[in-house]
Order: structure tokens, then C-alpha cells, then sequence
């Protein structure tokens, strides 16, 4: 009875004997939990280990009890569960209980009504890709808990790093810690810690215990999903993660730009997150449209999320789905958003596309995004509508200048105070509109040479990659060691022009970046992006180029110049950076791809 646990005393008359009486072990316990208290990661003689605080009752009374570690996983609010092997730890003057290493528990009296799990309130739900994992699985002792370094799983028994006892290799417990990175629904990526039952659940449930101890070979698993549902607690950390399925109401059908081939849909997953659907099964668009014209929730089974799109193929399904968490209501349907309609919107709203005229600068700092250094300015923007801030990231900075104007895509909102302000995400793309710049120069004629480096760099810690190999779907990165898709590592391209001008004398000039992945995308060469030999021979074998040189020396943009002496096919696009194509279906989402790595957090 858990009221006799509490009121149970023994004389103390000295020190040594109190401390015995905080530590009395509890051999069978049957309580029901009421509340998550805490969850948390400690540090047990230097191997992090987690543990959650509930508070559990009988019919006698009410107190606190601390799970450790694997058994975590195991317990869930409103049941009643068995423990054997607790023991008693005094908090201020309460009595409470904590699991030891013996500890077994197990469902007890498993009645329908005592299966039903009642999420935290301060639990976050997310929905995505994987764009990046890292798992490390490590073993350590049941007794002393130290990580063990040279544990062999095909050996039958180990002898303890640090106790020396000797002990079946099994009775070592694995403890996962690592890195998950999820694109959630506005198009950001959200870098989370990930908990040791977080991961032996995924384990568990995926019947991966043949591989448990291999952290690479759960990564590869993880990554390999199309789309994860994550629930984060209040301290960030994620406490459970599994695969997702797509499940939205249904918002506008569109009509197809090439009927025969796909036609379009916006799905509403959440009370302000829209998606949109590509479906490549015609024939499904009747199926669309009675859901749409008829309010229905509806589940998207076998679709492939990515990012902002969910992709319909013909083997995916619809079905009809329940009452969903959120009321039905109609996208926002501006397709050329104003200020001051940005400034009625709330926080973390994609904005396709914006035009604004750069006022003035408000700040430019470094700041840390995990353990890099990144570069942020917030200049002050405006059209005819209003005026608002806007933080541009990175390497799109030097695409900025002030009292020029622009045109932004795939921008995101935040909230600054009360006043909405705009934010460059990792899609975005930068095209000046206005005038041209009167410091550049122009320069046409043939190229005598070219040299183009193409060279793939990771997202979170900017380091070049000299063993990536793009007909593989992952690559390992060669210094964080995070695992992630190959479409998600960077392209930045340096090199060198000469071209035989009108006086006819060659100038060698130094390739920009952004004159490099423009000259790409112009002339659609996303399947040679990575590869810069191919790309000197596109570039060599054009008969004439226009090349625009900045006043510092810089070729900004080059194209194919007309017979008659035009501009040719110029792009603008002041593009900082790209990443390798990803082919779904008909659909090539190029754009989707390219951009700046950084969002404000």
C-alpha cells in the first residue's frame, strides 16, 4: 500500500542509519500515473542518461515516482502498472519512489479504458522529411553504468571497462543520444535532440533489434522514411518520433496546367498550415474534388511528403478521415502579397513571393546556429501598402543593397513585439527588379577558356565534401558525421572566364558563385550541377557570351548573347547557392531547393 510506504519510520540516531532510511527498497508496488512532472537528460558518472518524474497514486495515497532510463518508454499517463524493485528517496519532507537497476514493470489490469494516452500540454507535434540524423548507440554496464568503448556484440561475454566484472554481453544496455533534422510544415528545419526512448522505442517498434547496436545502420533507417511525426516536450527534447501519415481537410482542387499529366490541390494540415498537393493520377481529381465541394477530412495514404508538396502517385489513396484538431477555412488565396496584408498574418506564414523597395539597415551581427557562425542583417522594407522589417541570412546578404528593390521568394513571417516582420528561409531566392547598376561593366565575345569548381559543402557545419557520390540517396558528412540526403548538401561554384573582347584582348575575370548557379538554372543543366567539367564544356561551347562585371572585377552574370547584339537570356537572380536536383515523378522541384541554409530560430 503506497500510504504505508510513506508513513513507514525507523529510529535514526545517527547519520549513517537516516541515510539507510531514505534508501528502503520497495519490493511490489501497484500505482496508476496521474502526471508527467519533469523529463529531463542527467549526467551518471559521465554517461548521459534520462529520466522522468510522474506522480502516481493508489487508493491510499498520492506521491512522486522517478523512471529511468530504458523503462521509460514503458509507462504512460492514466495506467496502472506493477513495479518491483523500487526505492525510496526523500524530497523536502515527502517521501517519493525511483526505479532501480532490477526494476521490471508491466501493464497491470490492461483494460480498454486504461490504454488511452493523454498527451502533455506542453508537447509540440511536427510533421516532415528527415533531412539529417545522427544516432549514437552506446552499451554500458548494468552495474556501474560507465560506457563501455571495445564492447564486441558478437562475443558472448565483456568484462566491465571500469569494474572489471565480467558479465554476458546482452546484460549491457544500449543508450541512444543524437541529433534529429525534420523540414516542418513552414518550409524550416528544426534540429532536435533526441532521447534515449525516444530511440528504443523506434527500435522496438520497428523490430530493429537486430541492428540496435549499430547507430549508422539505425540512421540510414530513419532517413530512408518520407515523412516523420515528431512530439517534442517543453525542453526541446524528442520523446517520440515514428513514421507519418498524411492526413489534412481537403482545400482548393485547381485545375491542372497539363491535364493529362497532374493537376494540383491545397491541403490544410493544421488551423493555419497549407500544403500543396501534386497529384501525377488524373483520374483522381473526381475523388478530390467531392471532398473539397463537401468539407471533408481526408487521409492521404502512401503519398510522399516533401517539404511544402505532398506528391500523389497512382498507388497512393484517399480515404475519408474523422474530426480533425482544427476547424476547416479556406488558403489565403493573394497571389501577390502586399505589407500590408503580411502585417495581419501571424507568425511562421509562408509568403511566396514579395516585392519591396530596401529602406534602410537596422542591424547586421554574427550569430551561432548550432555551433556555427552565421551571418544576419535586418534592413527596414516597404512597397506602396506599409513597411516592415525583414532578416536576411547568410550568403543572400551581399544579394541586398540598399534603396534598390526586389523581388523575395519563399519567405516566412515572424513576430517582432507586435508587428509581423519577414524572414529569408532556406528556399528562398533573391531577382533584383530594379535598374541595373551603373558601376557595371558589359563585355561580349567568345570564350577562350574557363574553369569551373563545383564543390558540394554540408549545410549545418559548411564544410567542403571531397567524397560525395550524387548517385547515392545519403552522404555521411566528412567532419559533423551527420548522416543526411545527398540533396541536401550545398553546391558553391568558384572559377575563372576569359573572354576576347571588342578590342580584341583577352580578360580574365573571377567567376562569382551566383553568376554560376544562374548560368545553371537558366539553361536548365540541374542533372551536370555538380559536375564541373560538364559545365566548362556547356560554357566553351557557346559562340558568344555577354559577361556583366561589377566594379570589382566580379563577372555577376553571363549568357549566351544574341546575333544581334542583345542581352541575350540575362538572369538577374543574385542566387547564393544550390543543391542538387530532386526528380519526383514529371515534377523537378529545381527552385524548391535553392537558397540560403539559415532561418531565424
Amino acid at each position: 500500500m503506497l500510504k504505508e510506504v510513506l508513513e513507514r519510520q525507523m529510529p535514526h540516531p545517527n547519520a549513517t542509519l537516516f541515510v539507510f532510511v531514505l534508501f528502503q527498497q520497495v519490493e511490489v508496488m501497484e500505482v496508476r500515473v496521474l502526471q508527467v512532472i519533469e523529463n529531463k537528460v542527467v549526467q551518471v558518472q559521465g554517461t548521459p542518461v534520462e529520466l522522468k518524474k510522474f506522480e502516481v497514486c493508489d487508493a491510499t495515497g498520492q506521491t512522486g515516482l522517478t523512471v529511468w532510463d530504458r523503462l521509460i518508454m514503458a509507462v504512460e499517463l492514466g495506467k496502472c502498472y506493477t513495479f518491483s524493485s523500487l526505492s525510496t528517496r526523500k524530497d523536502g519532507d515527502r517521501t517519493v519512489l525511483t526505479t532501480t537497476p532490477l526494476l521490471s514493470g508491466h501493464d497491470h489490469r490492461p483494460s480498454r479504458a486504461a490504454r488511452f494516452h493523454q498527451r502533455d500540454a506542453c508537447e509540440e507535434t511536427l510533421r516532415g522529411p528527415v533531412t539529417g540524423v545522427q544516432i549514437v548507440a552506446k552499451p554500458r554496464c548494468p552495474r556501474c553504468h560507465t560506457g563501455q568503448e571495445k564492447l564486441a556484440v558478437k562475443l558472448s561475454t565483456h568484462r566491465c571497462e571500469r569494474c572489471s566484472i565480467l558479465q554476458r554481453t546482452t546484460a549491457y544496455v544500449i543508450t541512444y543520444s543524437g541529433l534529429l533534422i525534420v523540414v516542418g510544415g513552414d518550409g524550416e528545419e528544426r534540429s532536435m535532440v533526441l532521447s534515449n526512448s525516444a530511440v528504443f522505442a523506434f527500435v522496438r517498434e520497428r523490430f530493429l533489434s537486430g541492428s540496435a547496436h549499430d547507430g549508422p545502420a539505425l540512421e540510414e533507417t530513419v532517413i530512408a522514411i518520407p515523412e516523420v511525426e515528431v512530439t517534442i516536450n517543453a525542453e526541446g527534447l524528442v520523446v517520440r518520433f515514428a513514421e507519418a501519415t498524411v492526413q489534412g481537410g481537403q482545400g482548393n482542387v485547381l485545375e491542372a496546367e497539363q491535364p493529362s499529366m497532374y493537376f494540383e490541390a491545397t491541403l490544410q494540415t493544421g488551423r493555419e498550415a497549407f500544403n500543396r498537393v501534386v497529384c501525377f493520377s488524373p483520374e483522381k481529381r473526381d475523388e478530390f474534388v467531392h471532398a473539397a465541394d463537401n468539407g471533408q477530412s481526408v487521409k492521404l495514404a502512401t503519398a510522399i511528403w516533401g517539404g511544402f508538396d505532398v506528391l500523389v502517385s497512382s498507388s497512393s489513396r484517399l480515404d475519408v478521415a474523422g474530426e480533425l484538431a482544427f476547424p476547416r477555412r479556406a488558403p489565403h488565396t493573394i497571389d501577390r502579397p502586399t505589407i500590408a496584408g503580411i502585417l495581419a498574418l501571424g507568425p511562421r506564414q509562408r509568403v511566396e513571393v514579395m516585392e519591396v523597395r530596401v529602406l534602410q539597415v537596422i542591424e547586421n551581427k554574427v550569430v551561432q546556429v548550432q555551433g556555427t557562425p552565421v551571418e544576419l542583417k535586418k534592413f527596414e522594407v516597404c512597397d506602396a501598402t506599409g513597411q516592415t522589417g525583414l532578416t536576411v541570412w547568410d550568403r543572400l546578404i551581399m544579394a541586398v543593397e540598399l534603396g534598390k528593390c526586389y523581388t523575395f521568394s519563399s519567405l516566412s513571417t515572424r513576430k517582432d513585439g507586435d508587428r509581423t516582420v519577414l524572414t529569408t528561409t532556406p528556399s528562398s531566392v533573391v531577382t533584383t527588379t530594379g535598374q541595373r547598376d551603373a558601376c557595371e561593366e558589359t563585355l561580349r565575345g567568345p570564350v577562350t577558356g574557363v574553369q569551373i569548381v563545383a564543390k558540394p559543402r554540408c549545410p549545418r557545419c559548411h564544410t567542403g565534401q571531397e567524397k560525395l557520390a550524387v548517385k547515392l540517396s545519403t552522404h555521411r558528412c566528412e567532419r559533423c558525421s551527420i548522416l543526411q540526403r545527398t540533396t541536401a548538401y550545398v553546391i558553391t561554384y568558384s572559377g575563372l572566364l576569359i573572354v576576347v573582347g571588342g578590342d580584341g584582348e583577352e580578360r580574365s575575370m573571377v567567376l562569382s558563385n551566383s553568376a554560376v548557379f544562374a548560368f545553371v538554372r537558366e539553361r536548365f543543366l540541374s542533372g551536370s550541377a555538380h559536375d564541373g567539367p560538364a559545365l566548362e564544356e556547356t560554357v566553351i561551347a557557346i559562340p558568344e557570351v555577354e559577361v556583366t562585371i561589377n566594379a570589382e572585377g566580379l563577372v555577376v552574370r553571363f549568357a549566351e548573347a544574341t546575333v544581334q547584339g542583345g542581352q541575350g537570356n540575362v538572369l538577374e537572380a543574385e542566387q547564393s547557392s544550390m543543391s542538387y536536383a530532386r526528380e519526383t515523378g514529371a515534377l523537378v522541384h529545381d527552385d524548391e531547393s535553392l537558397g540560403d541554409l539559415f532561418q531565424e530560430d
